[in-house]
């Protein structure tokens, strides 16, 4: 538990980037970065990483893991579609003011 109880902060993070990009309009894409960080990895982690090392400290080690890659995607995923906005407000604003 001291595993999982010290890296909590990294599950936080990763919520709040994926309400982040919800509220830009884009539910999809964290859903699916989700699925693939905290599902997928864990389950690829334990048929491959804990057959080797049988241990409760290996399995407690991915949850740590899948939540910084996790959130390391999500804020790779923020970043692009916050350039991506703020582009297009960029363009919508000089139409607004260009005769």
């Amino acid at each position: 538990m001291k595993i999982v109880s010290a890296t909590y902060l990294l599950c936080g993070l990763m919520d709040v980037t994926v309400g982040s990009l919800r509220g830009m309009g884009y539910s999809i894409l964290p859903m699916i970065v989700s699925l693939t960080g905290a599902c997928l990895f864990r389950v690829i982690w334990i048929f491959t990483i804990f057959q080797i090392y049988r241990t409760q400290e290996s399995l407690y080690i991915s949850y740590p893991i899948s939540w910084a890659l996790t959130t390391t995607a999500h804020i790779c995923c923020y970043l692009l579609i916050r350039k991506k906005l703020l582009k297009q407000n960029d363009e919508n604003k000089k139409r607004a003011i260009a005769p």
